[in-house]
């Protein structure tokens, strides 16, 4: 196998109003954004790839604990 990551192993989790974990401004049937950890994307190291239309990026996070994504 590749050094990617399998697509079908990523599950994106999206959250209704009202729902725990959903931001409690949102009004009752609002979508929130889906959220990642970062951590997780990486696997606990400090570098992932995404695709997004066949290219790829790169997330890397800095020793100051901050994100970069680049081409």
């Amino acid at each position: 196998m590749s050094r990617h990551q399998d697509p079908r192993a990523f599950h994106a989790v999206i959250r209704t109003a009202g729902e725990p974990g959903a931001a409690a401004a949102d009004p009752p049937g609002a979508l929130t954004r889906p959220r990642h950890a970062a951590r997780v994307l990486t696997r606990g190291g400090r570098e992932a790839e995404i695709e997004l239309d066949g290219m790829i990026y790169n997330l890397r996070i800095t020793r100051q604990g901050k994100l970069i994504l680049t081409k």
